[in-house]
């Protein structure tokens, strides 16, 4: 019926690492599930001037400890190794930091029932008056029409 349908929003973001940052917080949620588990994405405008993605699952998660410490370069928690040896802990670095040069946030957050996690990703929509022109041609290679 459409009813939960989320309305057409045009972000201001560089299609191509809008992807990239997509795509690595899907493979993370994909990747530290469990056989079978499920992971869940949500969209939501949470204000006039940013909308919300957020990709949950309810795998290993990640102690309260070492949450912070999720977007160091390089490091990962003893049981992510634990459950996926491969990786090199450079997707969230990567991923937090294409999302801040187009004037968005990225958070990780405990799970509900404390599984999992939940990638908090927002962004700004398009006509807000978010970023300097300065960081949008660093973010996009180009000034973003205004107009």
């Amino acid at each position: 019926d459409g009813s939960d349908a989320v309305p057409d929003i045009a972000l201001r973001a560089d299609p191509m690492r809008l992807r990239q940052v997509l795509g690595c917080l899907l493979d993370n949620a994909l990747r530290y599930s469990h056989p079978g588990g499920k992971v869940q994405l949500a969209v939501a405008q949470t204000s006039a001037d940013r909308l919300e993605i957020r990709i949950s699952d309810h795998g290993i998660g990640i102690h309260p400890d070492e949450l912070d410490r999720v977007f160091d370069r390089g490091w990962r928690s003893d049981a992510a190794r634990m459950h996926r040896p491969d990786g090199l802990g450079l997707g969230l670095a990567i991923a937090r930091q294409l999302t801040q040069a187009q004037g968005g946030t990225l958070d990780i957050r405990h799970g509900t029932g404390g599984q999992g996690i939940t990638a908090v990703l927002g962004l700004p929509v398009a006509g807000t008056p978010d970023m300097s022109t300065h960081e949008e041609t660093a973010a996009h290679g180009h000034t973003a029409d205004r107009g």
